[in-house]
C-alpha cells in the first residue's frame, strides 16, 4: 500500500513538473507570436491583444 502511495505521488509531482514547462513554453511563444511575426503585415495589435489572452488563459489554466 505505501508503494502505491509513493508511486502515486511520484507521478503527480512528475505531471505537475511537466505542466510547468510546457506552460513556459506556451508562454515563451507570446512575444514571438505577438511581435515578431506580424513584422510587414500591420496586425501588431491584433495579434498582441490575442496572444495576450492566450497566456492569460494558459495562466489561469495552470
Amino acid at each position: 500500500m505505501a508503494n502505491l502511495i509513493r508511486i502515486q505521488d511520484l507521478s503527480r509531482q512528475q505531471a505537475v513538473s511537466t505542466d510547468r514547462q510546457l506552460l513556459f513554453i506556451l508562454l515563451a511563444h507570446v512575444p514571438v507570436v505577438g511581435l515578431l511575426v506580424p513584422l510587414g503585415y500591420d496586425t501588431h495589435g491584433f495579434a498582441l491583444v490575442s496572444s495576450s489572452l492566450i497566456g492569460a488563459l494558459a495562466v489561469m489554466g495552470y
